[in-house]
């Protein structure tokens, strides 16, 4: 779903109270908060939903068959999303 078709279903969920240039509006605030935290290293938690955070892999050391030699690989940050129980609860039902 794409944002456009975010804002309009909103819209029509909200029988137009709200104009869709105030829920785009709410929604790239709420977006933009979601991105400093995750920026940050903190966890943002959408109630009934999941919980999205950023997972750091540390450097691993393994053999390179090619370099003939133990090498150092690079550490990685992944955002990663955790579904809630109640999500997945929702679902089954």
């Amino acid at each position: 779903m794409s944002k456009r078709e975010l804002v309009k279903t909103v819209s029509e969920a909200i029988q137009g109270i709200v104009l869709q240039n105030t829920i785009r509006l709410i929604l790239n605030k709420r977006i933009e908060a979601m991105n400093r935290t995750l920026n940050e290293g903190g966890t943002v938690k959408l109630s009934g939903f999941g919980t999205i955070c950023v997972k750091t892999y540390w450097p691993r050391r393994f053999y390179s068959s090619q370099h003939k030699k133990f090498v150092l690989s690079k550490g990685k940050k992944r955002i990663v999303f955790i579904s809630s129980r109640l999500a997945s609860y929702h679902e089954r039902k």
